[in-house]
Parts: structure tokens; sequence; C-alpha cells
């Protein structure tokens, strides 16, 4: 009853009635739990990146080409590279579709109105400080980012 109600039965109930509402619910209860925990260990893995490897994970997991997170952040592609390669690795994806899939639990874990995890980075519109409210950096220096296939606009 702590978790919810699986399912309701009159009394009186079939045996195999019993057995099968039990079985479900056990079922459903591992799955839970299961998610539960996969969240709790990509929450824990994506607390050991670094700013920048946030950054570049949530930009790549939201298609944006390493060109373009390069471009908007003042670095070279390869060290985009090198920080995609390093954020895959502590969170213990293999892929990029992994990595989307990673983000995709994290963010439907979200509380009402909020990113679960953010990196407090709007890659679009050129606001890369930690700080939203923070708004004293030049904007004109950042080149809008595109997703791949997704026309520039500025």
């Amino acid at each position: 009853m702590k978790v919810g109600v699986s399912d309701f039965l009159i009394k009186p109930v079939a045996e195999q009635m019993l057995r099968e509402a039990i079985e479900t619910a056990v079922v459903r209860g591992r799955r839970q739990r299961t998610r539960a925990s996969r969240i709790a260990f990509l929450r824990e893995r994506y607390a050991c990146l670094t700013y920048q490897e946030q950054v570049v994970a949530r930009s790549v997991s939201e298609g944006y080409r390493n060109r373009d997170i390069a471009e908007k952040l003042g670095a070279a592609e390869r060290t985009v590279k090198s920080y995609r390669k390093s954020a895959l690795k502590k969170l213990v994806v293999d892929s990029v579709p992994d990595l989307v899939h990673a983000f995709a639990i994290l963010d439907s874990d979200a509380p009402p109105g909020g990113a679960s995890v953010e990196t407090g980075v709007n890659v679009q519109n050129g606001d890369t400080a930690p700080d939203a409210t923070d708004r004293s950096k030049s904007h004109d220096r950042h080149a809008s980012v595109s997703r791949v296939g997704a026309p520039r606009s500025r």
C-alpha cells in the first residue's frame, strides 16, 4: 500500500486469480525499483561530470553538432570531442543514442515545471553563464547553435 494499489480483488477470489494478481504486483514493483535505481545511478554519475562535460553532454543529447558546440563555447572541436568522450565514459554509456536515452530517463523524473538535471546553459540563446541571471557577458560573439538539419537563426 505504501507504493500504491496494484489491483482490487473482490472476495471470495479464486486461488489462480489471487496468484496472478500477486505475480503482477511483484513484477511491477521490481520494474519500479529497477527504474528508481537507474535514475539514482545516472544522477550520481551526472554529478561526477565537470561543468564543461555537462554542457557538452546535454548539448550532444539535444542533437547539436560538435562543431556548433565548440563554436558556442569558444573551444576547439577537438576539446568538445574530448569532453564528450569523457562524459560518455563517466556516465557509463557506449554511444550517443545511449546518452540521449540516459537524459530522457533523467528528464522523465523531473519535478513539475523543471528539468531534473540542469547545466545552467542555454546553448540556443548564447547564455553560457552558470547563473542564468548573470547576463553581463556579450552575446554578440556567440554564434547561434543549430540542430542538425535545422536552419540557423539569430
